[in-house]
C-alpha cells in the first residue's frame, strides 16, 4: 500500500503560520473585549440619550510570542494512520566521544491513538540517494525498541507535556554520543510523558564509559502527565531495573518559596536536564531557581538545557543565567535531520472485513517491534534540517556565597 500525503495532519505546521494564527487570535480577543468610549451611565438611561457618530476602538495590546513555535513538514500517513519517521544528529560543536554516536532513531506515530513505536538504529555507512525519481535512505541494524503512550487530547488538555518533542530526539542522541555528561544522579525536569528519560536511560546503558551513572529520576507537575510517565517507563523497564529510574511530581515553585518537595531534592544530583521547558516567561525565574537548588554544590555538578534555537523564551532563559551570578554558562548547537518516510503496509494476511470495513488482527504497532526491520533501504518524502541550543551551566565557586565541595562523585 502507498502511504498518501496528509496536508492537513496535526502537529507540525509552519513556526509563521503558527505565528499568524496566534496574531488573529489574540487581535480578535482584544477586539470583542474592547469598551468603546460612551456617554455616562446616566446619560444611557436618559429619554435623550443616542449612539454615538464616531467609535474610537483601541489599539490592540502588545502581541507576545506563542508558546509554542512549531515547525517542519508534513507527515505522510497510511491508511492504517501510521506515519514513519528517521531522526539522526548531524554534527555537533564538540567531537563525538562516543561508540553511541552512529545511533539513529525510527518512529512510527499511530496518530488515531497517539501511540509511537521507537527503532534505535545503527547508522550505516551507505549515503542516502535523493532524486526526482526515488529519494531513498538506507537504514541500519535495529538494536531496541520502545512502546509509549503520548495523551491523546494533546496540549490543549494535558499541556506541552501530553506528547513527544523533537528536542528530546535531539537530546538523547546527544547524551548517546557524549554519555560520560551524563553521570552519577540525574533529574530531568519537566519529563512529560517520559520519551527523553527513557532513551537517556536506555543510551546510558548501552556505554562502557568509566564515568558512574547511578540513577535517573524522571519529575513533572502534571498528575495526568505523570501516570503516563510511570506507565511508560514500567512498560519497558523490567522490575529488576526499576530502582534506577523513578517518577515523582516537582513543582519547580517550591524552589522559590523554599516548601514542599524542594527540601526533599535539595542539592543531591550530579546532574539536572531540562529540555524544551522554557515556555512561558513567568516560570522562568522559578525554573533557574529550581535548576540551583537541585544541584550538588560541586565542581563537577552541571545542568543541560535543550531547546530549538528560533524559540524567543529558550533565549531570555540563556540571557538570565548569564545575569545569575551562581552559573558558568556555555552554549553549543546541534543539527539534527529528519526525514519523512514511507508508512510501512499491513500485512494482507493481518486483514479481515466484516462487511463493512477492514480491521487488522494485530496492531500495527505491534507488528513493527515484532517484524524483522532491518537493514532496508526505504524511501523518504522529504528531508528538515533543525538547529537546536544546548546549554550547560557550571557552578561558580568564585562568589562570596559559594561554598566549595572537593568531594568526588558519591
Amino acid at each position: 500500500m502507498i502511504s498518501r500525503n496528509q496536508t492537513d495532519t496535526i502537529a507540525d505546521t509552519t513556526s509563521t503560520t503558527t505565528g499568524h494564527q496566534q496574531d488573529f487570535i489574540n487581535r480578535s480577543a482584544s477586539s470583542s473585549s474592547a469598551k468603546y468610549p460612551t456617554s455616562s451611565q446616566d446619560n444611557r438611561e436618559s429619554p435623550y440619550y443616542s449612539t454615538p457618530d464616531v467609535i474610537i476602538t483601541p489599539s490592540p495590546p502588545t502581541l507576545t510570542e506563542p508558546i509554542l513555535l512549531l515547525e517542519g513538514d508534513h507527515y505522510h500517513i497510511s491508511d492504517d494512520g501510521i506515519a514513519r519517521s528517521l531522526y539522526q544528529l548531524e554534527n555537533t560543536s564538540i567531537t563525538m566521544s562516543s561508540t553511541n554516536d552512529g545511533l539513529m532513531i525510527e518512529e512510527f506515530y499511530d496518530l488515531k491513538r497517539a501511540c509511537k513505536v521507537f527503532l534505535i538504529r545503527e547508522k550505516t555507512n551507505v549515503r542516502s540517494k535523493n532524486n526526482a525519481h526515488k529519494p531513498v535512505i538506507h537504514l541500519g541494524r535495529h538494536q531496541d525498541s520502545l512502546l509509549l503512550q503520548e495523551i491523546s487530547d494533546g496540549i490543549v488538555g494535558a499541556g506541552t507535556g501530553s506528547m513527544t518533542w523533537d528536542s528530546s530526539i535531539a537530546m538523547s542522541l546527544y547524551f548517546a554520543s557524549h554519555p560520560e555528561l551524563m553521570f552519577g544522579n540525574v533529574i530531568e525536569l519537566g519529563s512529560g510523558v517520559g520519551y527523553g528519560g527513557i532513551l537517556n536511560t536506555i543510551f546510558r546503558s548501552y556505554s562502557s564509559s568509566a564515568v558512574p551513572f547511578h540513577s535517573m529520576t524522571l519529575t513533572d507537575y502534571s498528575n495526568e502527565v505523570l501516570q503516563y510517565c510511570k506507565e511508560n517507563v514500567s512498560r519497558f523497564f523490567a522490575a529488576a531495573a526499576s530502582s534506577s529510574i523513578q517518577v515523582t511530581k516537582l513543582d519547580w515553585h517550591d524552589f522559590l518559596r523554599g516548601t514542599g518537595k524542594s527540601l526533599d531534592h535539595a542539592e543531591k544530583y550530579d546532574t539536572v536536564i531540562a529540555c524544551e521547558c522554557a515556555y512561558r516567561y513567568p516560570d522562568i525565574v522559578a525554573l533557574i531557581s529550581t535548576m540551583k537548588g537541585l544541584v550538588k554544590r560541586k565542581k563537577t555538578s552541571k545542568v543541560h538545557i535543550f531547546g530549538p534555537i528560533n524559540r524567543g523564551q529558550m533565549l531570555r532563559l540563556i540571557s538570565e543565567l548569564r545575569q545569575d551570578e551562581s552559573f558558568h554558562v556555555r552554549e553549543e548547537y546541534i543539527d539534527m535531520a529528519r526525514y519523512r518516510l514511507e508508512a510501512p503496509s499491513p500485512i494482507d494476511n493481518d486483514t479481515f472485513n466484516d462487511g463493512l470495513q477492514s480491521h487488522h488482527r494485530v496492531d500495527p504497532l505491534q507488528d513493527v517491534m515484532s517484524s524483522s526491520y532491518r537493514d532496508q533501504a526505504c524511501k523518504f518524502y522529504s528531508r528538515y534540517d533543525s538547529k537546536f541550543l544546548h546549554v550547560t551551566c557550571s557552578l561558580r565557586f568564585d562568589t562570596p556565597k559559594a561554598k566549595v565541595s572537593l568531594s568526588d562523585i558519591d
